[in-house]
């Protein structure tokens, strides 16, 4: 297996010693972890191997083993319509939790609309859930229910109002009872205002303001903008995460099974994801001869973040990369390497 630093010097190539951002990377197999920071030292004294990041979409996998949870303690069915815990939904009666856990619900997206994404800029109040559900115009199903993947952050906004629901409490409290306070993460949280950001590290941001001025993200960025929920934390805790959840200490076999098995969704232009699929809160890539890639990667302003895990023989290796840039395929080539991948 490549160093930690070889892997990253062959992502970043020749720019190497002069990148801008601050780079941590966090392997784990078999009891022994290694961690390396790359890049540029930032003026932010939180740049440290042991820094909080956003982790952005990376929490569905939290939210997705949430729910299983749930599943397993019997208040939840896979199977069953939405409606049983949210009736007045629309089309609750044909959308499933599997069908939400995987984007086959059919419901739309608040990434495609350039409103979104103006306001976010402006720096405009985030929308409440309720302005969320009708400026995507959730009533308008993109396909039936089960039939094709689309990629939906409402959908998983609507999990987390779910689970609230069923356990009467805040998605931040059930994340704490149940994954966090068990394994023991006690740096990891869900971020819920802007005062958070104060000890995640974040860079300047291209997206609120252009790739020649990027803006300051603390001052400028609300996370409450991320309808899903977004959770900070370090590379170490998520790779203890992932290893909790790929050698069932989180799930039994048989959900940990239906949360890995995927379906094939389209491929990602200028991405290193070889044959690209989605579990349940998963995202699967069978395209390596390494064997089945699981993980998930999030991106946005400031920070991006990639997980990735594979089985040797019955022990998983994990791998955590982040950076405090928002390169999404840059940190996602690194980790595809720091996983022994060359080919």
């Amino acid at each position: 297996m490549d160093t930690l630093e070889q892997a990253v010097r062959d992502a970043l190539g020749d720019c190497y010693d002069t990148y801008p951002a601050q780079i941590v990377v966090a392997r784990y197999f078999a009891g022994m972890t290694e961690v390396l920071a790359a890049g540029q030292t930032s003026e932010n004294e939180k740049s440290i191997p042991g820094a909080k990041f956003l982790i952005y979409s990376l929490t569905k996998s939290f939210i997705a083993a949430v729910a299983l949870r749930l599943v397993t303690a019997g208040e939840l069915a896979l199977d069953a319509p939405i409606m049983r815990w949210l009736p007045r939904f629309p089309n609750a009666d044909r959308i499933t939790l599997r069908q939400l856990l995987q984007h086959t619900s059919g419901l739309p997206d608040y990434g495609p609309l350039q409103e979104y994404h103006e306001a976010v800029r402006r720096g405009d109040t985030p929308w409440t859930p309720e302005e969320f559900l009708c400026k995507t115009k959730v009533n308008q199903l993109r396909s039936e229910p089960g039939q094709q993947f689309s990629y939906s952050n409402v959908g998983y906004m609507l999990l987390g109002h779910l689970m609230e629901s069923v356990r009467a409490c805040s998605l931040a409290e059930i994340l704490k009872n149940e994954i966090f306070e068990p394994l023991r993460l006690e740096q990891v949280f869900l971020v819920g205002s802007r005062a958070d950001l104060g000890s995640v590290l974040l860079g300047p941001s291209p997206y609120l303001g252009s790739k020649e001025q990027p803006l300051n993200t603390y001052e400028h960025y609300d996370p409450r903008w991320v309808a899903t929920g977004v959770i900070a934390a370090s590379a170490n805790e998520i790779i203890r995460f992932y290893q909790a959840l790929f050698t069932g200490i989180l799930l039994p076999e048989l959900l940990l099974q239906e949360m890995m098995r995927p379906i094939m969704v389209a491929p990602m232009p200028n991405r290193p994801w070889r044959k690209p699929g989605y579990g349940l809160g998963l995202q699967v890539d069978s395209g390596y001869p390494i064997g089945n890639i699981y993980g998930h990667t999030g991106g946005g302003p400031g920070s991006s973040a990639c997980a990735c895990t594979v089985y040797r023989g019955d022990l998983p290796l994990t791998v955590v990369v982040f950076s405090n840039d928002e390169n999404v395929a840059l940190v996602e080539e690194i980790a595809i390497r720091a996983l022994g991948i060359t080919d």
